[in-house]
């Protein structure tokens, strides 16, 4: 019997992309829109979850310049800004 080691690529790269783009545990950087360009963004979760997003990013995750709600998708998800 063969096996396709083309098949378990297939798969482990799937499970990858399903563990990296998880929307409740995203700790992804991205850069946003033009004026935003040099800044860095790290998503936290949903705003819901956090009450004061800014305190939340100065205070527990020590981002000096804070954090704030961002429309991603069809959710307001709370993300830390970083320079």
């Amino acid at each position: 019997m063969a096996s396709s080691g083309k098949g378990k690529c297939v798969f482990l790269v799937f499970l990858c992309m399903v563990v990296l783009l998880t929307p409740s545990e995203v700790s992804a950087k991205s850069m946003a829109g033009v004026n935003d360009a040099h800044k860095w963004y790290l998503i936290k979760g949903l705003c819901s979850k956090f009450p004061d997003c800014n305190k939340y990013c100065k205070e527990v995750e020590r981002f000096p310049l804070g954090g704030e709600c961002r429309k991603i998708g069809d959710s307001m998800m709370c993300t830390c800004i970083y320079t």
